[in-house]
């Protein structure tokens, strides 16, 4: 896993990011549970439950949470 986590730039497995949700504006915060290879994001909540069941984010659909 830590080579597709080093083919990301912008965010890694545990930061803190909002999901950009068209509609329902900024969603979260959550973590980074995992990078695809892809280089989509699953995100999960601090208690590990994935968001959405697990539904993958595009690096544009995330922001870093303070």
């Amino acid at each position: 896993m830590s080579s597709s986590q080093d083919k990301q730039g912008k965010f890694h497995v545990e930061d803190k990011v909002y999901a950009n949700s068209s509609g329902r504006g900024l969603l979260g915060p959550y973590l980074v549970s995992s990078i695809t290879s892809d280089g989509e994001y699953v995100l999960c909540n601090e208690d590990g439950t994935k968001v959405e069941g697990g539904k993958t984010f595009k690096e544009t659909e995330l922001e870093h949470a303070p």
